[in-house]
């Protein structure tokens, strides 16, 4: 903005001297003026239409950079909906899966208390004194009770099977709502610093448009009032030196306003190069919070899965003792 407006200066200090210069050769020749008047006319128009195409371009700039903010924006709505479903969704798989995984733990444990039970009633069972002895009924009833406690245990891990088989299952809607709240949270924040970086390219290209059509009106006006001047001078051939001396004036009058035009563009240039540089500060800050997010859900996977493999470890281990329990009783059966 500020370079056009310089140019717009100098420009209407070119018309300035090329006034005074008219009128310096006005003295005592108003026909050589009048023609003089005429120099210059074709190209003040010919820039004129060169502002108004350059403000063409720069409208359908801006249009185009306020409709991908306007798109942004109605995204990021979209997006923050999207992130609430996926929080919502998470809750409630993390909900199903602490529930799915406490009753397959609660039915591991049954199954394993009635596998030691099966397998100590068939030691107490075959190690009775009487086994050998009583009478057939006995010892199919006591057959029976061996075999039906052995049933009951394989039920138990049967039932047990499926009950962790479905805490799996959870695990598995569990991970995959953890990784949609993660892809949206990741999403929301990257159209979140997009939005940003699109709104200062609108804010910028409207005040480009802004500023070009200040200049192209200024450049029209510029060709229309010369043009006006030069018919006026051809078909006054006479005009007086004050005419000119007007004219003049006015050409500086025209200069010192595009030159404190020029000066102002300068400061608003410099607070406009400020804003561009707040808003890339701005969009550092947002990447770097994307990538910390990013070290954060990873952290929290990591300590996650440590658990889970604690808590694997730990059954493991219980599992062992309940078996080592197991032996226990028998050699003391036998001992008997």
């Amino acid at each position: 903005m500020y370079a056009a407006a310089q140019a717009e200066a100098e420009k209407a200090e070119r018309l300035a001297i090329q006034a005074a210069r008219e009128f310096e050769a006005s003295v005592g020749e108003d026909e050589d003026a009048a023609d003089a008047a005429t120099d210059g006319i074709q190209n003040l128009e010919d820039e004129a239409l060169a502002e108004d195409a350059t403000l063409t371009a720069e409208t359908e700039t801006y249009t185009s950079a306020r409709a991908a903010y306007q798109e942004s924006t109605d995204a990021i709505v979209d997006l923050e909906k999207a992130l609430e479903a996926a929080k919502t969704a998470e809750a409630a798989a993390k909900s199903a899966h602490d529930e799915k995984a406490k009753i397959a733990a609660e039915s591991k444990k049954a199954a394993d208390l009635a596998h030691v039970a099966a397998e100590a009633a068939n030691q107490k069972a075959q190690n009775e004194q009487a086994v050998g002895e009583e009478a057939p009924e006995a010892a199919i009833a006591r057959a029976k009770s061996v075999a039906d406690a052995a049933a009951n245990a394989q039920a138990a891990q049967i039932k047990a099977a499926h009950e962790m088989e479905d805490a799996a299952d959870a695990l598995n809607a569990l991970n995959a709502a953890k990784l949609t709240l993660k892809t949206a949270t990741e999403t929301l924040e990257a159209e979140k610093a997009r939005n940003k970086v699109l709104a200062a390219d609108s804010n910028a290209s409207e005040q480009r448009m802004i500023e070009q059509s200040h200049i192209t009106a200024l450049a029209k006006t510029a060709a229309a009032d010369a043009k006006v001047t030069s018919l006026t001078s051809y078909f006054n051939a006479s005009a007086t030196m004050s005419g000119k001396k007007d004219a003049a004036d006015r050409a500086q009058e025209a200069a010192d306003k595009a030159n404190q035009i020029a000066k102002v563009r300068l400061a608003e240039s410099r607070t406009a190069e400020k804003a561009m540089r707040k808003a890339a500060d701005a969009d550092d800050i947002a990447q770097a919070q994307v990538v910390l997010a990013e070290r954060t859900v990873e952290v929290e996977e990591k300590k996650l899965q440590a658990m889970k493999n604690a808590e694997a470890a730990a059954e493991d281990a219980k599992t062992e003792g309940d078996l080592v329990s197991s032996d226990a009783v028998v050699d003391l059966e036998e001992d008997k």
